[in-house]
């Protein structure tokens, strides 16, 4: 469930139960309801799916276009939940909104993640992506469908586009208008998860934000392409379980 006064965090189950709170960020397009079915598979977890503005819920209100904007309100939205452990699952543009966040979180609270998850994201250190987000409708939809994470069926209906491309070219912005800002590593364990048959952000790729992070960084491949957390839900799960079991907490 989403609540109307937190519209930014979705989730099943009050938190009281749970030794730990997950929160993961979407994928360009994605809603918070997409971790839903996570919640079985990673019993001691409370999981929180991130729902920024025009998605899922929110789908008639206005997108924002820059990460840092994202970035302040989420920080908002979740800070009185950061009572307890808490640990980050980023996947493509969700991990650099996390990655972000984390900073801004141990900028202002003296917390981090334990651990952070990047998954399927290209490290931002490797420079600029390139403007996908200002091709004209028409090439912009044959890259969505080149990416393969667009229903054909939604690709196919002219009318349904012409309501979910302002979406995803406003998620697109977020992470192409960005700018890697060069700081201190944050002082967290990480999990890099690449999808062994992504061609969006390969292995190596994503191996590389291992240099933004000082604390023991682990490197996963994982069957699958760029969307592989839909493929493959419970080899994730599986991994991500270990992965926060492991950390110095041991809170599992």
């Amino acid at each position: 469930m989403s609540h109307a006064n937190n519209p930014w965090l979705v989730y099943q189950d009050p938190p009281d139960r749970y030794p730990v709170t997950l929160f993961c960020f979407p994928y360009a397009g994605g809603n918070g309801h997409l971790f839903a079915q996570w919640q079985q598979h990673l019993p001691s977890c409370h999981l929180i799916g991130i729902e920024l503005p025009g998605r899922g819920r929110r789908f008639a209100e206005p997108c924002l276009h820059r990460l840092d904007q994202v970035v302040e309100h989420c920080f908002e939205a979740i800070k009185r939940h950061l009572v307890k452990p808490f640990a980050f699952y980023g996947h493509s543009n969700g991990a650099l909104l996390a990655y972000e966040l984390a900073h801004t979180i141990h900028r202002r609270l003296g917390l981090v993640p334990e651990p952070i998850m990047i998954a399927a994201k290209r490290a931002p250190q490797l420079g600029p992506e390139r403007a996908l987000h200002q091709l004209p409708d028409a090439e912009f939809i044959e890259v969505l469908r080149t990416y393969q994470g667009t229903p054909q069926a939604l690709l196919d209906k002219q009318e349904l586009m012409e309501l979910y491309l302002p979406i995803l070219r406003a998620d697109f912005a977020l992470s192409e208008t960005y700018r890697y800002a060069p700081r201190p590593p944050l002082p967290t364990d990480a999990l890099l998860i690449a999808g062994e048959d992504d061609a969006i952000a390969p292995p190596e790729s994503v191996f590389a934000w291992q240099s933004l992070f000082s604390g023991h960084v682990h490197r996963e491949r994982v069957t699958g392409n760029h969307f592989f957390l839909n493929q493959h839900t419970e080899q994730l799960s599986h991994l991500i379980r270990h992965h926060i079991q492991t950390t110095e907490y041991a809170y599992l």
